[in-house]
């Protein structure tokens, strides 16, 4: 089960403030022991689910929504994966489109990373 919900925009803002040294954010990136730029796409993909239950999340809609590369993505995924938080598939309409979800683990440390996020001074909003 998903909990908390993260607005995306001011996830990513806090990060940038937190790379420049102007704010104290948790590097939980390091604690999950995943990339920065992973840790955003697991956010993104924690924010999806819980909004409205996506279970159609697909890597080109990441791609589209987060402005990211292909490569970039598809590292994120991979790195994600075998940790453990997420899992791919193949859409059932279309065996072309990869689906990407959040398993019962990626759930856990989204619940940790909203709460902490939240207790950072953060309120909850819609991403």
């Amino acid at each position: 089960k998903f909990i908390g919900n993260i607005n995306f925009d001011e996830f990513l803002k806090q990060r940038q403030v937190y790379r420049t040294g102007k704010g104290r954010f948790i590097q939980i990136d390091d604690r999950m022991g995943i990339s920065e730029k992973s840790l955003d796409v697991f956010v993104y993909l924690g924010a999806e689910n819980f909004r409205g239950g996506n279970e159609d999340t697909t890597p080109g809609k990441i791609i589209e929504e987060m402005n990211y590369s292909p490569v970039q993505v598809a590292r994120s995924l991979n790195e994600l994966e075998k940790k453990g938080f997420v899992k791919r598939k193949l859409g059932k309409a279309d065996k072309r489109n990869m689906i990407v979800r959040m398993t019962e683990e990626g759930g856990k440390n989204y619940g940790e990373i909203v709460c902490e996020f939240e207790s950072s001074g953060n309120q909850e909003g819609n991403v």
